[in-house]
């Protein structure tokens, strides 16, 4: 907001009252938040590389204290956090209204701190906190589907997909494979309550199939006998968002014995 100030014998008409000595512009507030079509783990926004819907969030928040025509823009700063934000979509035109919400669509490449700035004629005038939305990589597995009898023979090809910047980091990590099964005397026993780890499976080393993708070959083996069986996998790696920043800050279960089924979500 501009302060004019009228010198006297300039303007005629009512006296004006004096502006109150150190009196300032309104100060413009902002705050911010993040949501993806994950639930937040531990606090964090997550989304997921190259998985649709779950590629994407939503930063939003209210600004207060803002001018119509004012104008609010998204930063970003991807790791390693080492270059000056940069606005990135299409800023927003406030209308004056207090508190006026807003929303920035975003599909992060990589872990990413974005921050929404307020402007009036080119000056800032308010600025948000800091958000961080974090990314994991996009791994799916396609196993054989036939299971011989009496001893189950599995392979499974991983694939994972993942930002080219963080591909020779995550292809390089030692892959965690979980494995439960559940027998029944007759019919189909239910999901097998723990996945454990297991040591014996044979993981073969990353594969490149392009700058975002390398597949892993997983054998193991099960007897099953004259039983019906039901049975899960689930495999993970230990995430270093500090060193690459894929996955979340702080340990998430991978590497763990054993894991609950009941419980399983996010390993990391």
């Amino acid at each position: 907001m501009a302060v004019v100030t009228l010198a006297t014998g300039l303007l005629t008409g009512p006296a004006l009252p004096a502006l109150a000595a150190g009196a300032q512009a309104p100060t413009v507030t902002v705050t911010i938040g993040a949501k993806s079509a994950l639930k937040k783990i531990t606090g964090e926004v997550l989304v997921v590389f190259r998985a649709g819907k779950f590629s994407r969030a939503t930063i939003s928040g209210r600004i207060s204290g803002a001018l119509a025509g004012d104008v609010a823009t998204l930063l970003a700063r991807p790791f390693p956090y080492k270059k000056p934000p940069a606005a990135i979509g299409s800023p927003i035109s406030l209308t004056g209204a207090s508190p006026e919400p807003y929303s920035f669509q975003v599909t992060p490449g990589i872990a990413t701190r974005y921050r929404v700035v307020v402007s009036a004629g080119g000056t800032q005038v308010g600025a948000s906190p800091v958000q961080t939305i974090y990314l994991a990589d996009n791994m799916n597995g396609v196993a054989r589907k036939r299971c011989g009898r009496p001893v189950c023979h599995q392979r499974l090809r991983l694939f994972t997909i993942l930002p080219a910047a963080a591909f020779k980091s995550i292809s390089a990590k030692h892959l965690f494979f979980y494995f439960g099964l559940s027998l029944s005397a007759s019919g189909v026993p239910p999901v097998p309550r723990f996945l454990r780890l297991d040591p014996q499976a044979r993981i073969t080393r990353a594969r490149r199939i392009s700058g975002t993708e390398f597949e892993q070959i997983i054998t193991w083996s099960f007897r099953v006998g004259n039983n019906g069986f039901n049975w899960i996998w689930v495999a993970c790696t230990k995430d270093t968002v500090a060193k690459d920043g894929m996955g979340l800050p702080g340990h998430h279960g991978c590497g763990a014995r054993r894991l609950r089924t009941r419980t399983l979500g996010y390993l990391g």
